[in-house]
């Protein structure tokens, strides 16, 4: 969803949601997806419009219509690719953390003063580097889902436990 600094753009979205179906139907794979309560209504149209009746999608939750909190929990259980917009930290720590093969696209940036200097595209870049997700453009979504498919890519989980237990057990 749409941020002080970030924007889901109508198009990009049509045109991940596009190539995330034409992959899905060459693999014969199905699509769980869900929004986020700041989702722009134009893109939860658009998602309504060409996922939830299409037969590869076996769950379409619209969550400002419909929130379930389990839902991208479950949805994180049940998938072997992730993909993720790049608007939402958590979201993406998340999706990095569950041990799945994650890829990130980004959000566009409203201010073209602050262009890559966000902390959104700082953290993704930071990520990407160390192997926890894949960040693609847009219009390599196709090619990063396949990069998985094909076992030429592999993400690794981000596990940060035995940082925070170090750091409690120095305050304690």
């Amino acid at each position: 969803g749409d941020s002080k600094h970030h924007y889901l753009s109508e198009q990009d979205m049509k045109v991940v949601v596009n190539q995330v179906l034409q992959v899905a139907e060459e693999i014969n794979a199905d699509i769980l997806v869900t929004t986020s309560r700041r989702t722009p209504s134009k893109i939860e149209n658009l998602i309504l419009r060409e996922l939830k009746s299409h037969p590869s999608c076996k769950f379409c939750l619209l969550a400002s219509r419909d929130n379930i909190p389990e839902s991208f929990g479950g949805i994180l259980a049940l998938s072997d690719i992730l993909v993720v917009s790049g608007d939402s930290i958590s979201m993406i720590s998340e999706a990095a953390s569950s041990g799945k093969n994650t890829i990130v696209f980004p959000a566009k940036g409203k201010d073209s003063f602050f262009k890559g200097s966000l902390k959104h595209d700082r953290f993704i870049e930071q990520l990407n580097d160390q192997g926890y997700i894949i960040s693609s453009s847009v219009k390599n979504i196709r090619d990063s889902i396949y990069g998985f498919v094909k076992n030429k890519s592999q993400t690794q989980r981000l596990d940060d436990n035995q940082v925070i237990l170090e750091g409690v057990r120095r305050i304690i």
